[in-house]
């Protein structure tokens, strides 16, 4: 099974900036606003071959974090990682508000020790839990 890399577009962080459902394109690859962007090596490469991705990439505004989590079996759906241990507390809160998968967040807030980290997941399971 061939494994997936997040890919974090922060709309916020484009010159000038853009809003908060923006797309950015590289040559027919679609980057979603937020972390809900999981690339195959062949698009990774891809993306990073373009000649904008850098200077995305220096604005802070496309950032590519390692996930370790194998493709999902049914297209399109995301392959979250196992645990979130691995990113930092932005990369994590991002990847987060992204989830809508109440399995997913619980089992994150199982293993999570991070008090902040515990608080957003906490708070995002109750916004999946109403809606």
């Amino acid at each position: 099974m061939e494994e997936t890399t997040t890919v974090i577009f922060k709309p916020s962080r484009t010159v000038p900036p853009m809003g908060r459902n923006a797309r950015l394109s590289f040559d027919g690859l679609t980057l979603r606003a937020g972390p809900k962007n999981f690339l195959g090596p062949a698009d990774i490469a891809k993306l990073t071959k373009h000649p904008d991705f850098a200077r995305y990439a220096v604005l802070g505004a496309i950032e590519i974090v390692e996930s370790g989590a194998a493709i999902a079996a049914v297209p399109g759906k995301p392959a979250y990682p196992e645990k979130l241990d691995k990113l930092n507390v932005e990369q994590a809160e991002d990847m987060i508000n992204a989830c809508d998968e109440l399995e997913v967040l619980r089992r994150w807030l199982g293993v999570e020790t991070r008090k902040g980290l515990r608080e957003i997941l906490n708070r995002r399971i109750a916004e999946v839990q109403r809606s």
